[in-house]
């Protein structure tokens, strides 16, 4: 109870109480019925506060259709990754079958060209043998004899050709 006193006296100063209060009536204060808000300032700040909330509930409401918005787009471009993955995947099967078959022909070709230069050597060898009494402008000769007179033979323009038969270039 040594405190009493001292707290009494500081309930006056707060609540703007001369000294002669008596303890019934600053009860009376702190129990009596409590005022909100916008009955002290008058409804002003109500006012205010509605604006005020009204204002931020249209700010929220846009953020949430720009946010649909956007969660809409990213959805749409998460199916468009899906799709071009899958669409890569299968191109690089798709190359991977296409590079077999390269593979597979390159092989055949290099065997191909390797039997028709076994060919040609065999060809060649055989010639040298057989004939060499054999040359270009002798077998020309004999291409001329063997055209008639009335069919007009055309002139051999091709430069390997010309070459192999032992002709002069153009």
């Amino acid at each position: 109870m040594k405190f009493y006193d001292s707290i009494l006296c500081s309930i006056r100063t707060f609540f703007s109480l001369n000294e002669d209060t008596t303890e019934a009536e600053i009860d009376n204060l702190l129990t009596q019925e409590k005022r909100t808000l916008s009955e002290i300032t008058g409804g002003s700040v109500n006012e205010e506060m509605q604006l005020s909330i009204q204002s931020l509930t249209t700010r929220m409401e846009n953020m949430e259709m720009q946010m649909q918005s956007k969660d809409l787009l990213i959805s749409e471009l998460t199916e468009m990754q899906t799709k071009m993955t899958s669409e890569l995947q299968e191109r690089e099967n798709t190359i991977l079958l296409k590079q077999g078959e390269i593979d597979a022909l390159n092989l055949s070709h290099k065997g191909k060209v390797a039997e028709l230069a076994g060919q040609l050597a065999t060809l060649k060898a055989g010639n040298a043998t057989t004939d060499n009494s054999f040359n270009a402008a002798h077998g020309v000769a004999l291409l001329k004899e063997q055209v008639p007179q009335n069919i007009m033979a055309a002139p051999i323009t091709d430069a390997g050709l010309r070459r192999n038969l032992g002709l002069p270039k153009l």
